[in-house]
């Protein structure tokens, strides 16, 4: 008798166990999920309404020849608006930047330290790029083999060559080594 018992209560036991085991949890809504992404970026589009954003930054060296380090800001697609920012160095002979001032400019420029693609992915498909000609500057505070901190301003034209261009001010970034 006692086994029997013994075993009843290890059987309602594991019942309660089980019941309880189940997703108990109330499902996460898209702002809460987004407080719990790392935001470690931002920056204002300017135009006829300034728009803030804000994402994850991280970099990656590359086999990309002159040009070895990306720096990408981008905000996982979320929302109507979301975006993917990348600024490339351009060096011959360095694989990091030095902390300084840099100049963005176009692609291939001997003038220019960095080249950028900005796009916005608009729902609806009106997805816009921006690649040359552009100018600004990136100002590298800090580079560690995991981390390089800085700021960012800069113009760029439409990649369709319609004549759009994007302002952006106020960057900053704090991107982590994906390797």
């Amino acid at each position: 008798m006692h086994s029997f018992k013994h075993t009843l209560c290890l059987i309602a036991v594991l019942l309660l166990a089980f019941a309880c085991s189940k997703n108990d949890k109330e499902e996460i809504t898209p702002e809460e999920d987004a407080e719990e992404k790392i935001v470690n970026a931002s920056f204002t589009v300017v135009g006829e309404e300034n728009i803030q954003k804000e994402g994850k930054a991280t970099y990656f060296l590359t086999q990309i020849q002159d040009t070895p380090l990306v720096i990408g800001i981008d905000d996982g697609g979320q929302g109507d608006r979301s975006f993917s920012l990348n600024m490339y160095f351009m060096s011959e002979e360095k694989t990091y930047p030095e902390p300084g001032e840099y100049v963005i400019g176009e692609e291939g420029d001997p003038d220019a330290d960095f080249y950028v693609i900005y796009i916005e992915y608009v729902s609806g498909g009106d997805n816009r790029g921006y690649k040359s000609p552009a100018s600004g500057t990136i100002i590298i505070d800090q580079v560690s083999a995991s981390q390089i901190k800085g700021t960012f301003n800069f113009e760029a034209g439409a990649m369709d060559n319609s004549g759009r261009n994007v302002k952006v001010e106020n960057g900053v970034f704090d991107a982590f080594s994906l390797s």
